[in-house]
């Protein structure tokens, strides 16, 4: 085949691969199998025509998501820098590849591949949020996702993009065995390590949850005081049935209602008098306009109707949430047998956040949200790893997406849609007790193993020619 017809087919495969592997509702075995085309022109190829290769089918296959994207008000300039920034990205790191591997060294080109992309990625995601890191990919593959309680996501996308790396470097080069004996020693370790603790079951405590949560148009966002107090008034009504079945903690859905300043001694007046009927401890999040700017809130009243913690959310959506006011403190409320958190829907985007409340302990995280109805099943993922890189539970609730209960592991205990009218209800168990873990106690270690591993690469392959 010649050169321009292989670049062609190799461009088409691969743009296929990534439109359905990473995607919001992603394939995940395809994401194993994405860079493999490509990869397979480096020998074949100079260097520009690779570049092209490589940045045109990441960018063909990433336009998946620009629907979503304009969907969620995001600006074009930015939906354009995220389809180029990981295709350039892509075709960077398939030119280390080639060089690597036209100087002989296949499986230092695959180390090599897989760390470049992985340090760069971390880099990208340092400051902005972890969406669109690969390790999300790999969510509905639980062996593998439990590499995140010691290495956290870095592990799962170095791991997920060495495997292609290694059978297009096996493929060209002289000893494949020693490529194929080093990738299939990986793969054991990891899988041998998801497995293991996928069995390992302890005395969990648990608590009951209930969840309540309506998506009709007029309870989206109640603006006006009489519908706000109407709508808080139902979602009372249901918290005290939830209690009455047997729930010890209740939630809301982010932002049930705008609540004034005006207004908040009635909202904690009804729910003081909510708690204490159901038994129960309650969260209700509501848009709370302030002097000083409004917030993103969640007030968490206990069984007495004492109000007990106020959370403000940390990280706001841009656009979105331009004139909201960010948090900065944990809330943490310690009883006898756990240590419970809160956080709000685009908190756990973020990985710091979640590691600050696995080090103080924490065995439960309440989490209300609103997603955006298509990216339900994705950004409901995003929030479970970082109860499986810090070792809790995650008891999430969106409007317009799912009501989940998880437990450390990453295995999905209960989930429901929110869609059904006018109120959408869960009641459940779920575990309490924190299953520590490497990675929150050293935080990201591996990154600096991933640029021990570059640098070894870069040395050996410099260093010394051997025969493609």
């Amino acid at each position: 085949m010649r050169p321009a017809v292989a670049a062609v087919a190799a461009v088409a495969l691969s743009a296929t691969a990534i439109f359905f592997a990473d995607s919001l509702h992603p394939v995940w075995w395809l994401m194993w199998l994405a860079p493999i085309p490509v990869l397979l022109l480096a020998p074949r190829l100079t260097a520009l025509p690779l570049f092209g290769a490589a940045f045109l089918a990441w960018a063909v296959g990433h336009l998946n998501l620009v629907s979503y994207y304009r969907m969620v008000q995001i600006p074009y300039a930015v939906i354009a820098l995220a389809v180029a920034g990981p295709a350039l990205l892509f075709g960077l790191s398939a030119l280390l590849y080639r060089v690597l591997v036209l100087r002989g060294h296949a499986l230092a080109a695959a180390a090599a591949f897989a760390s470049f992309w992985t340090l760069c990625q971390y880099l990208i995601e340092y400051s902005g949020g972890s969406y669109g890191d690969l390790a999300y990919t790999q969510m509905n593959c639980l062996p593998l996702l439990q590499l995140a309680s010691v290495t956290g996501m870095s592990g799962i996308t170095f791991v997920v993009m060495l495997i292609p790396a290694s059978v297009a470097a096996a493929v060209t080069a002289r000893s494949k065995r020693a490529v194929l004996a080093v990738t299939a020693a990986v793969l054991v370790a990891v899988f041998g390590f998801g497995v293991s603790r996928l069995g390992s079951h302890g005395d969990d405590p648990t608590v009951v949850v209930g969840m309540v949560v309506s998506d009709l148009k007029q309870n989206l966002l109640p603006e006006k005081p009489d519908d706000a107090s109407r709508l808080l008034k139902q979602y009372a009504e249901e918290a005290v049935n939830l209690g009455r079945r047997g729930a010890r903690i209740i939630l809301l859905p982010e932002m049930a209602a705008v609540v004034t300043d005006d207004h908040l001694a009635e909202l904690d007046q009804l729910f003081g008098q909510t708690a204490r009927a159901a038994n129960a401890r309650i969260l209700v999040p509501i848009l709370h306009p302030m002097p000083e700017g409004r917030r993103n809130e969640a007030r968490l009243y206990d069984a007495t109707g004492r109000l007990e913690a106020t959370y403000w959310k940390h990280h706001l959506v841009p656009v979105l949430e331009d004139r909201t006011r960010p948090g900065t403190e944990l809330a943490l409320l310690r009883d006898p047998r756990s240590t419970i958190g809160i956080e709000i829907c685009r908190d756990m985007d973020f990985v710091p956040l979640a590691r600050r409340y696995g080090r103080e302990g924490t065995g439960l995280l309440l989490v209300p949200a609103w997603d955006f109805v298509v990216d339900d099943w994705l950004h409901s993922r995003m929030a479970f790893m970082r109860g499986v890189e810090n070792g809790f539970h995650v008891a999430r609730l969106a409007k317009q997406g799912r009501m989940t209960l998880l437990d450390a592991h990453g295995r999905v205990r209960v989930e429901r849609d929110s869609k059904a009218a006018p109120f959408s209800t869960l009641l459940a168990p779920v575990g309490l007790q924190a299953l520590p873990t490497l990675y929150t106690r050293w935080g990201d270690w591996f990154i600096g193993v991933l640029v021990l591993i570059l640098c070894a690469c870069l040395a050996y392959g410099f260093s010394r020619r051997s025969s493609p």
